[in-house]
């Protein structure tokens, strides 16, 4: 179970378990839509361990999408307004369950999220060799203050981020188009050695590439 919060970065990586694949149901709402009827939906930080959500709580949202899931393959006139009420009541669980704060309002130019290009530059560039200074000159920042803007703006660093996009890449590689050498993964995906993805893949995963494609691929 995992509850996204608006507008925060993330990526999920898909695991075997038993050699089985598992079941990914993915909702996205339309937040025009669900402004309309709860306007501090673009303000709250969400968590399915939020301290006032129960095992109760956790298991009816999985309920949810799964009747969600299920009623994909029916066949009814009555479908589609079905799925629509139990997407709103999965919104009211979560919004009255599984909220943990305020987000944190974008910083804009011009009314524009100054972030989004800049992480689309990073995910375009992330290949290759790539310092927060570049990132910075480019779009005619310090680095210092670049730094301090993409902490505020994401919660974690430059380097993590990077980090971040280029282990999700390497996880990908190394589980179903393996190339054939962790040196050829590294270099595929902007580590600067095979020695530094390793160490960082250990890091996350808990164990050596290799150990853990031998125990989760299929």
């Amino acid at each position: 179970m995992c509850i996204i919060s608006p507008y925060e970065l993330h990526n999920f990586v898909e695991e075997k378990r038993n050699g089985k694949n598992p079941l990914i149901i993915s909702m996205t709402y339309d937040d025009v839509r669900l402004r309309q009827v709860y306007n501090l939906v673009d303000n709250v930080l969400l968590s399915p361990n939020a301290p006032q959500a129960t095992d109760a709580d956790r298991a009816q949202f999985i309920d949810l999408c799964m009747q969600i899931y299920d009623l994909t393959s029916a066949i009814s006139a009555e479908r589609s307004l079905k799925i629509n009420a139990l997407l709103f009541e999965i919104a009211y669980l979560t919004f009255r369950k599984f909220t943990v704060g305020s987000r944190k309002q974008p910083i804009t130019q011009h009314g524009q999220n100054i972030m989004q290009p800049i992480f689309g530059y990073i995910d375009a560039h992330k290949r290759h060799a790539l310092r927060a200074q570049d990132v910075a000159s480019y779009f005619g920042y310090s680095r210092e203050y670049f730094s301090r803007l993409f902490k505020a703006n994401s919660s974690i660093t430059f380097k993590e981020y990077l980090t971040t996009l280029r282990l999700e890449d390497a996880y990908y590689l190394l589980m179903y188009q393996y190339p054939g050498s962790l040196n050829d993964i590294a270099r595929q995906t902007g580590f600067a050695s095979a020695r530094s993805f390793i160490a960082i893949f250990k890091q996350h995963y808990g164990m050596h590439p290799l150990q853990y494609r031998k125990q989760y691929a299929q």
